[in-house]
């Protein structure tokens, strides 16, 4: 099902135009992106950030999703969001851009325009209402008073990957920092890349949160839930053009599983087979459908 999004703004609003979704499945907060991805050389400019994929795959997939977000007047993107509830997506001076740039599998990672961070009073009752809440912070945008106000007001199942809280800048390069682990109190579920976090860190994961996932690229994902461990295979894509966005596929998948099955395990399968699929294009376009994921589940590629 679609739904007619308004894709003008306006100077003289601080709220995008929109057609508002009644009861959206999912809440995505964190910043819209103008990303910039060089990938061996080849530049190409476009829509970023977990709140654009998450929230776009999980409409792909069939749940009502909106996002909560800051962008400036400049952005450039809000036809490709048909579809999502813009309603909570309000102004800033310009929008947050991030350079992606690979060389040899390895990315490197510049920051330009870093926005106002989403407060309380930027999130509106709908998303409260919302059956889950995903947090994609891309460099560190939503506050801890915004976490806790989350948790205190809404039954939400919530998700979080922290890998916006575990960047600095100096000049514009981004560096790691590390990780405020009493965020995790206002969470149900984790997902963080082993490459995120040093091994002992990873420990404490399980200890502060009931619900942890450990993507570890082609060796799959391990899954630690209500005191058991599970492994969770890696599938392979047809072909590898842009792997950004890929841990914000995965975690459509996962919810979308986890909100009908209530298993970590399924929900982490269905999401790691998501994710293979969001590989296989550049940006957003990669983002398979619900048969198509459960196909490669059903048939992985050899």
């Amino acid at each position: 099902m679609k739904y007619l999004i308004l894709v003008s703004f306006s100077l003289q609003s601080n709220k995008m135009p929109f057609q508002n979704v009644l009861l959206m499945d999912l809440a995505v907060i964190g910043c819209l992106l103008h990303d910039v991805l060089d990938v061996e050389g080849m530049v190409r400019r476009c829509l970023g950030g977990p709140a654009a994929y998450t929230s776009l795959a999980a409409a792909r997939l069939g749940l009502k999703a909106g996002i909560v977000s800051k962008v400036g007047a400049d952005f450039r993107y809000f036809g490709a969001l048909e579809g999502l509830d813009l309603s909570a997506v309000s102004r800033q001076e310009k929008t947050t851009v991030f350079h992606n740039i690979y060389r040899n599998g390895v990315r490197t990672q510049r920051v330009g325009n870093i926005g106002e961070r989403i407060q309380p009073k930027d999130i509106p009752k709908s998303c409260l209402k919302a059956k889950a809440i995903h947090l994609g912070p891309v460099f560190n945008e939503i506050s801890p008073e915004t976490m806790r106000f989350l948790r205190e007001n809404s039954r939400a199942f919530i998700t979080l990957d922290p890998q916006g809280f575990l960047r600095q800048e100096k000049n514009g390069i981004v560096f790691p920092k590390e990780m405020d682990f009493s965020l995790l109190e206002f969470v149900d579920a984790v997902k963080v890349s082993e490459k995120d976090l040093p091994e002992e860190d990873l420990c404490i994961l399980g200890e502060k949160c009931g619900t942890v996932i450990v993507t570890k690229g082609k060796k799959g994902s391990t899954v630690f839930s209500r005191g058991k461990e599970f492994n969770v295979p890696f599938f392979k894509a047809s072909k590898v053009v842009d792997e950004t966005g890929a841990g914000d596929v995965f975690m459509a998948g996962f919810i979308k599983e986890f909100l009908e099955s209530n298993d970590a395990e399924k929900a982490a399968l269905f999401g790691s087979a998501a994710a293979s699929f969001a590989v296989e294009d550049f940006g957003v376009k990669g983002i398979g459908t619900e048969k198509e994921i459960k196909g490669r589940i059903k048939n992985p590629l050899a």
